[in-house]
C-alpha cells in the first residue's frame, strides 16, 4: 500500500487501467519507496523495493531486479501493509455528512430509523462501493463491513456487489435491516455462504452482524461464520 502527497496521488491513481488487485498473477515491483514492513525480521529502509509476485510478497531490500515485472515508481511514497478497520457500517456512506451533530439518539432516529427504512437495495449499493473506495484511498485494504442493511436478500446483494466493485478485502457481516416482510434475516445467510461465499480463498468472507442473540449464533454457526456484534452495557453475554 503506498501513501503519496495529495499532488501526486492522482498520478499513482491513474498509471494502471486495470486493477492491481486483479492482476493475481502478475509480478509488481515497486520501486523507490520510503518502506515500512511492520515486520522486526524484514526492518524498514529510507528507500528500498518491494517485490511482489502473484498474492505473495517475494522480496523486499534496496535494488532489486525483476525482469518482465511491471514497475510501480514509489518515489517521495510511503509503502507499506494496508490498514485494517475492524468495523464500519458501509451501506451509510450514501448518507455521509447529513448528521453532522447528532448524538446517538439521532442516529438511531434519523440513520437506522427513517433513512434505513426507505432505502433502496441500489442506495446500499452505492453505500458499500463509495465508503469502500474511501477506505482505499486512505489506506485502509481490509474492512470489515457491519451490515445491517438487510432489509431483504435484494439489499444484502447490493452491498456485496458494491464490495466485489471496490476491489477492497472485506468481511462482510450480514445483518438485520429494518423489519419486514421481505427482511430474511438471519437464516439467508446460508444463500448466502452458498452464493457468494463458498470458498475462504477470496477477498470477501462472511460473518453474522447480530446481538447476544443464541438462536442467530446457531444459524451462524450452522454454515461456518463467525459473529460479530455491538455490546451496549456490562453483562450484555451473560445467560
Amino acid at each position: 500500500m503506498l501513501f503519496r502527497s495529495a499532488a501526486s496521488a492522482g498520478l499513482l491513481a491513474g498509471a494502471a487501467v486495470e486493477p492491481v488487485w486483479a492482476q493475481a498473477r502478475r509480478r509488481i515491483l515497486i520501486k523507490g519507496g520510503c518502506v515500512l514492513s511492520l515486520d522486526p525480521a524484514v526492518g524498514d529502509f529510507d528507500a528500498a523495493d518491494v517485490l511482489i509476485d502473484g498474492e505473495a510478497i517475494a522480496a523486499v531490500g534496496p535494488n532489486l531486479q525483476a525482469a518482465g515485472a511491471q514497475v510501480i515508481d514509489a518515489t517521495n511514497a510511503i509503502v507499506m501493509p494496508g490498514l485494517i478497520d475492524t468495523h464500519r457500517h458501509l451501506w451509510e456512506g450514501a448518507l455521509r455528512g447529513i448528521l453532522p451533530d447528532g448524538l446517538l439518539g439521532d442516529y438511531t432516529r434519523d440513520i437506522t430509523g427513517k433513512a434505513r427504512a426507505i432505502f433502496r437495495p441500489e442506495d446500499a449499493h452505492a453505500g458499500d462501493l463509495v465508503s469502500a473506495l474511501g477506505a482505499i484511498n486512505a489506506g485502509v485494504t481490509t474492512v470489515l463491513d457491519w451490515s445491517h442493511i438487510g432489509n431483504s436478500p435484494e439489499h444484502t446483494d447490493a452491498a456485496i456487489a458494491g464490495l466485489k466493485e471496490s476491489g477492497i478485502r472485506a468481511v462482510y457481516a450480514f445483518g438485520a435491516g429494518t423489519p419486514g416482510p421481505k427482511n430474511q434475516f438471519p437464516q439467508d445467510i446460508r444463500r448466502l455462504r452458498r452464493q457468494y461465499f463458498s470458498s475462504s480463498r477470496q477477498l470477501l468472507t462472511l460473518a453474522m452482524a447480530t446481538t447476544p442473540n443464541v438462536s442467530d449464533w446457531t444459524v451462524a454457526r450452522d454454515v461456518g461464520a463467525p459473529v460479530t456484534m455491538h455490546v451496549n452495557g456490562t453483562g450484555a453475554l451473560l445467560p
